[in-house]
């Protein structure tokens, strides 16, 4: 890890058709963006940290949490359909310039993820660069929402399993584990990522990590969630 430089993104935009200004709205007293940005800010594997953003205001309030700020997002990347890999490249090559530096691996810490931590992401990099991973995603073990136990319902009411197996009659405990993908933490290989203009490589790999660390705001309950799962481990 000594020689390994590594970037760290923190990507957020004004735009939110779900619940508008949810990148700024207080939770348990500080704006959502801050607490990943402050875990981001924390990290001790990420050897560039920035923000970027189309608004002056979240870029302030990434600032206040320890994030570097040099650009604002351009307005073809901060819409409805920008594509984060888009973001992520433009980043690259900005970074590059900027703070003329090279980087081996890029990390992406989403602002909608208040329970993320610095140990989260130190060890998904880690463990990308150990394993020599093109890509390492985060993703927790799924229980009640396993597969097995999804169905798609056609028009008249019919169900339709998922699975093509009768695994829905099994128990639980014996469903084969499968893990749910969050957005919590991507790490990508630079030199992946410039070949291929994915953020998915040839070797994926999975750094699993706690269902009540995959927080994403997305809802009204996510809110509420986020602030019950951050005050109990306030008070463990």
């Amino acid at each position: 890890m000594k020689n390994v430089k590594v970037l760290g993104l923190l990507p957020v935009r004004s735009g939110s058709k779900g619940l508008p200004g949810k990148n700024i709205r207080p939770l348990l007293g500080k704006p959502l963006l801050t607490w990943s940005a402050s875990a981001l800010s924390e990290s001790l594997r990420v050897t560039r940290k920035i923000c970027c953003s189309d608004s002056e205001q979240m870029l302030a309030l990434a600032r206040d949490a320890g994030l570097s700020t040099p650009w604002i997002r351009p307005a073809e990347l901060a819409g409805d359909e920008s594509m984060i890999v888009d973001v992520l490249l433009h980043a690259i090559d900005r970074a590059s310039k900027y703070f003329e530096e090279t980087y081996d691996y890029a990390v992406i810490v989403q602002a909608t993820s208040p329970t993320v931590t610095p140990n989260i992401i130190d060890g998904a990099i880690e463990f990308a660069v150990s394993s020599h991973a093109d890509t390492v995603i985060t993703g927790y073990e799924a229980n009640s929402n396993h597969p097995s136990l999804m169905y798609q319902c056609k028009s008249n009411g019919e169900v339709q399993w998922l699975s093509s197996s009768q695994s829905y009659e099994a128990r639980r405990q014996d469903f084969e584990r499968v893990f749910v993908r969050t957005g919590v933490v991507y790490v990508v290989r630079v030199s992946s990522l410039l070949r291929n203009s994915s953020l998915y490589g040839e070797k994926v790999l999975s750094f699993p990590i706690a269902q009540e660390k995959a927080i994403a705001i997305d809802t009204e309950y996510d809110f509420r969630l986020a602030e019950l799962i951050i005050k109990l481990d306030r008070r463990i």
